[in-house]
């Protein structure tokens, strides 16, 4: 499928307005934006010492042919050389996608260190190495392009094999920036080993690699749900530990995306990778529910309700497409809505076993270079609430839920809040 050309931007029904709040960037990036720029400032000091030939010819192959096809190609070179030349001067910044590939150069030899700020670390740092030239005019341009994104899955594949090798165990320590320090166990709500499947007496705790660490499990006693919960049908519970983004209804086949707001466009987010939009009608002018994760979060995907898969796949997508552009820093977040249409996702479509709540649809969002989707479950397993769906890989994402019209949905939790993995987050009811 290509994704630039499947970008819905013709006029249609625009979403009703819906209980939807400022986003909180607090959990993915830090909020001081000054410490990506500091981060970034060391990155550039750090390729700047090298020698210009010298680095270009020890580069990765994967951005050497990056690098061929944005200067054999006169609208990419007009993308790539606008958005860097759009960043204000008045600041450090990457003077052209040279050096940006340089960048990447350095990212892909290491896993993420804890560093940052002591709010939330830089777990995603080709997001933090790009986060000035998203929000210029051509950000969007540049990273909804076919060609773009092919080489973005390359790199990405790349940097995965290390991720997935015990090399990157390396920043598993209690050292000032490793994920076991004093700072990064101060994020959790309670002792790491207390709530999670590890083995302190182990290097790195017992994880194999980064994303063993990243995909870690809780423990069998931690976020259960309750007997009274689980025994109510109408109960729906959070399929993700997430910070509660969006809630609201009246969702549509199509919608404008140049709009602000969130518009969500059911025909685009429920495609599939050849381009068929599925079970489109089950939700027209029913009800979505989103939040996003924080590199801190559990990253695995659970039932909400207790069914039947009907069927589940992935699709292919854009990786730092944000329409339009926004404040710098924030384009991914500002447009959560947007990325479950375009950005690469998994679907898992459960037929629940109460008629009431009928079709549910779980949309795994993989926001910037967290892009690995892995779906668990197949069509016409069973499910009961809180059976495990799937996971994230590489970090923390964004997630939607999405109900039919013929449900009506008492929400025990309000936007901006964080839901915990299991807990309830609404009772469902049929409309009168």
């Amino acid at each position: 499928m290509s994704f630039s050309a499947s970008l819905n931007l013709t006029p249609g029904n625009v979403s009703a307005s819906a209980s939807v709040g400022p986003p909180k960037m607090m959990g993915w990036i830090p909020l001081d934006h000054t410490v990506m720029h500091d981060w970034l400032e060391d990155k550039l000091k750090e390729v700047r010492s090298v020698d210009v030939k010298e680095r270009r010819f020890a580069r990765s192959e994967i951005l050497n042919d990056f690098a061929y096809d944005i200067r054999k190609s006169k609208e990419l070179r007009l993308y790539f050389g606008a958005m860097f030349e759009q960043i204000p001067d008045n600041r450090c910044k990457i003077t052209d996608y040279e050096e940006m590939l340089d960048i990447f150069d350095l990212l892909l030899k290491t896993a993420p260190k804890y560093e940052g700020s002591d709010d939330v670390p830089i777990g995603v740092p080709f997001y933090v190495t790009l986060h000035q030239a998203l929000s210029q005019p051509t950000g969007f341009s540049a990273f909804a392009n076919d060609r773009v994104n092919y080489h973005l899955k390359r790199i990405f594949d790349k940097w995965a094999e290390l991720l997935n090798s015990p090399l990157s165990t390396d920043v598993l320590h209690s050292g000032p920036n490793g994920w076991f320090g004093e700072r990064a166990m101060a994020k959790y709500a309670g002792s790491f080993e207390e709530l999670f499947v590890c083995d302190k007496t182990k290097p790195a705790w017992g994880f194999k690699s980064w994303d063993h660490f990243f995909t870690r499990e809780f423990l069998p006693h931690v976020r259960t749900i309750p007997d009274d919960v689980a025994a109510d049908a109408s109960a729906i519970v959070a399929a993700c530990e997430s910070q509660l983004y969006f809630q609201g209804g009246d969702l549509k086949a199509t919608d404008r995306f140049w709009l602000k707001g969130q518009i969500y466009s059911l025909a685009d987010m429920l495609r599939t990778a050849d381009g068929e939009a599925r079970f489109v009608e089950r939700f027209l002018g029913g009800t979505v529910v989103q939040g996003f994760l924080s590199p801190m979060d559990y990253h695995r995907w659970h039932a909400p309700v207790d069914g039947t898969v009907v069927a589940a796949y992935n699709v292919p997508g854009t990786y730092y497409a944000a329409f339009p552009p926004t404040s710098e820093g924030t384009s991914l977040l500002d447009n959560q809505g947007f990325l479950t249409a375009f950005a690469t996702r998994a679907l898992v479509f459960i037929e629940a076993d109460n008629p009431t709540i009928g079709m549910v649809c779980l949309i795994a969002v993989g926001m910037a270079e967290v892009s690995t989707c892995e779906v668990t479950v197949q069509a016409k397993d069973t499910v009961r609430k809180g059976d495990q769906l799937g996971m994230f890989h590489f970090g923390g994402s964004s997630h939607c839920l999405l109900f039919g019209p013929q449900v009506k949905l008492d929400f025990a939790c309000n936007v901006d809040d964080k839901i915990t993995l299991r807990s309830q987050i609404a009772t469902a009811k049929p409309k009168n």
